[in-house]
Order: structure tokens, then C-alpha cells, then sequence
């Protein structure tokens, strides 16, 4: 009988890089991977998300999913302009997450700005704990996400 899913990860991803990052972490943390999804604009989706998450405006999807049986929640997705993108800030303000263990992580080209700041902030006002941040550039492949998760040394049930 396979292990029971206690911990999961809520990802945005545009290109596919959060999502191969986020299928890591559901592997080496035993984690049901969650995307969260913009919506609408058909083939303008790309652009349009991506000049309305500069300006801050977006509209996202969330999976409707009762996060109270999950120790861990991971939650994270691209840089935008020094933020993180606006999807992940509106998943935060719309889950539930009081009580909970909270694992972030950002990737980006070059810089990352000040969204480490502003994620760790917005997770711990929804009055949840920050447990580790993982800050990943997109030129790394899979040896090296899994040689940073392994490093942090962060303890997950």
C-alpha cells in the first residue's frame, strides 16, 4: 500500500520549469502536486498574464482543495520583475493556511529581487510558519534542485 500524501505542493508554471521543480519536491518530500492555473485569454494567455502580473492584476485558479489533512504545504513559481508573480501572492491570500507549515520557492533568470521578502511576509501574516525558502535559478537541472532541497536540511513529516 503506497504511503499516504501528507505534505503538498501548490506551483504556478508558464514555461514548465516550476512544474519539473515541483514534480522534485513531490518526489523527494512524498507531496501531491497541485498546479495553480491563470484563466482565460486563450493564446493571449501568455502575454497577458505576464504584462498583468507587472501591473499586479490577476486572475487565478486555484484547486479547490481542503488543505487541513497536509503537514506541509510548499508553494511557489516564477519571479516577475522582482515579485513574485501574482499568482502565487493571490494563492496565498486565498488558502487557509493558519497553523501550517509553509515551504516556499522562487525561481528566476538573474535576479530575485526583493519576492523573498514579500512571500515570507504574506505567508506569515496569514499567521502560518515559513519553514525554508528555496531560491532556484532556471538554468539548473535536476541534480542540483534535488542537491539544494537536500542541503537545507529542513525536516518534513
Amino acid at each position: 500500500m503506497p504511503k499516504k500524501k501528507n505534505n503538498i505542493v501548490l506551483y504556478f508554471s508558464m514555461f514548465g520549469k516550476n512544474e519539473k521543480i515541483a514534480d522534485i519536491i513531490s518526489m523527494e518530500f512524498n507531496a501531491l502536486k497541485m498546479r495553480i492555473a491563470a484563466s482565460g485569454w486563450g493564446f493571449l494567455k501568455i502575454p497577458l498574464h505576464m504584462i498583468k502580473g507587472v501591473l499586479e492584476r490577476d486572475v487565478v485558479m486555484i484547486p479547490n482543495k481542503n488543505l487541513k489533512d497536509y503537514n506541509t504545504i510548499f508553494i511557489g513559481g516564477p519571479v516577475w520583475a522582482g515579485k513574485p508573480c501574482p499568482a502565487l501572492m493571490d494563492t496565498i491570500k486565498k488558502v487557509r493556511i493558519k497553523d501550517k507549515n509553509v515551504v516556499l520557492f522562487l525561481t528566476a533568470t538573474g535576479d530575485f529581487g526583493n519576492a523573498e521578502n514579500i512571500m515570507r511576509d504574506a505567508v506569515r501574516k496569514k499567521g502560518a510558519k515559513v519553514k525554508a525558502l528555496f531560491k532556484f535559478f532556471t538554468s539548473e537541472n535536476e541534480k542540483e534542485i534535488k542537491k539544494k532541497l537536500k542541503e537545507i536540511g529542513i525536516e518534513i513529516y
